[in-house]
């Protein structure tokens, strides 16, 4: 059993995985799963730092656990088993849980079917591939599909470009990243919707050299 739930461990992360050893609470038999059966358990003996589980209104696990005598956080199935083990940086365990649930229903995948990678935070990875027809889509860190197609092979344009736009609702001048259409990449000239100025951006969106007025664009050359 140890050693299934230590590859479920490394599954539930993707490429991106880290070894990571399981914490020894878990529901015992008699919780049946039940969370707040659990808590009440756990209330009644009053130990000193046990773990006090969070609980969802129909007594399922809530999916992200933080113990309070150490401040680690870690992420659970809706049985509260763990599926990511605690650690100071996990934010998230909507990722975590959409894998292992996957992982846990189908015995064997089926081809082109998509398992999500997942942060060491928890979190979407911004890029995923389907390993076996080789589409590609971006995410957002909560899991928000963005973008999609062939050729995509980066997603940080795209994801900060989401961002901007949503951030940018009833905002004049708003500077919004501009992103190439088929692969994800920032566009290598990018320009202010509200003054005009244009500059040039390297792979990672940062600026390259002087941002240049509208009557100066011709002269803007961006490799």
């Amino acid at each position: 059993m140890q050693t299934a739930l230590l590859f479920l461990a490394v599954a539930v992360l993707g490429a991106s995985a880290q070894l990571v050893a399981f914490p020894p609470q878990r529901p015992t038999p008699l919780t049946g799963g039940n969370c707040r059966s659990h808590l009440a358990s756990v209330e009644q003996q009053g130990l000193l730092g046990a773990w006090r589980p969070r609980c969802e209104a129909d007594g399922s696990y809530s999916s992200r656990q933080v113990h309070a005598s150490t401040g680690m956080a870690f992420c659970v199935d809706p049985a509260g088993v763990t599926i990511l083990a605690p650690a100071h940086n996990i934010r998230a365990c909507e990722c975590p849980r959409q894998r292992a649930r996957l992982l846990h229903t189908t015995s064997q995948i089926a081809l082109g079917q998509f398992l999500p990678r997942c942060e060491t935070d928890g979190t979407f990875s911004a890029l995923q591939i389907h390993a076996s027809t080789g589409y590609a889509k971006c995410f957002t860190e909560d899991g928000q599909e963005i973008m999609s197609g062939r050729g995509i092979r980066a997603c940080k344009c795209p994801r900060e470009r989401f961002a901007a736009l949503n951030q940018s609702q009833g905002m004049v001048g708003r500077m919004v990243p501009q992103c190439d259409a088929t692969t994800g990449a920032y566009n290598k000239r990018q320009s202010h919707p509200s003054t005009g100025y244009s500059w040039c951006v390297d792979e990672e969106g940062q600026q390259v050299g002087d941002a240049v007025p509208p009557a100066s664009h011709a002269t803007l050359v961006c490799n």
